[in-house]
This record gives C-alpha cells, sequence and structure tokens, in this order.
C-alpha cells in the first residue's frame, strides 16, 4: 500500500498541474513525473529526498488557486503517509 501513496500522490499534482498554468503548473508536472518514478523505482526514496518535495508542493501551493491548493495538500498527504513506512529518521 506504501508505494500507493506516491502513486496517488503523483496522481493529484498532474491534475494540479492541468488545473494551472504558467511556471507552477510546469513545477507540477515535473513533480508528477518525479513521484511516479519513485512509485516504481526499485529502492524507495529517502527522507531527505520526501522533505524537499513536500517543501517544494508546499511552496507551490502558495502560487496558485485555493483549490488547485487543496489538490496539493491532499497529494502531499500522500507522500508524508508514505514517509512514514521509510526507516531512519
Amino acid at each position: 500500500m506504501s508505494r500507493e501513496h506516491l502513486a496517488t500522490a503523483s496522481d493529484l499534482a498532474a491534475d494540479a498541474a492541468d488545473r494551472t498554468s504558467g511556471e507552477p503548473a510546469e513545477r507540477l508536472a515535473a513533480f508528477a513525473d518525479r513521484l511516479d518514478r519513485m512509485s516504481t523505482a526499485d529502492r524507495d526514496p529517502d527522507h531527505g529526498r520526501l522533505a524537499t518535495v513536500l517543501l517544494k508542493l508546499d511552496g507551490i501551493a502558495g502560487e496558485v488557486d485555493e483549490d488547485v491548493a487543496a489538490t496539493i495538500q491532499e497529494a502531499r498527504e500522500h507522500v508524508t503517509e508514505f514517509r512514514k513506512t521509510v526507516e531512519g529518521v
């Protein structure tokens, strides 16, 4: 189930990208791709990489309208749930 959180976060980021424009849309699309790759990679991403994703998504959420920001927040929640399964820290 844990990898499904990353796949869901990817889908949500892609949806958010589709509902906005400009640089935020491009960045969200890039994060959707990154999260998709993480969800199918041979190894789990580490805490640092996940923390970076969370931080960057939070920054993008501040640049978009409330509805898109809510979708980004939902994506962040899925990343956080996955992060709980990663060993360390």
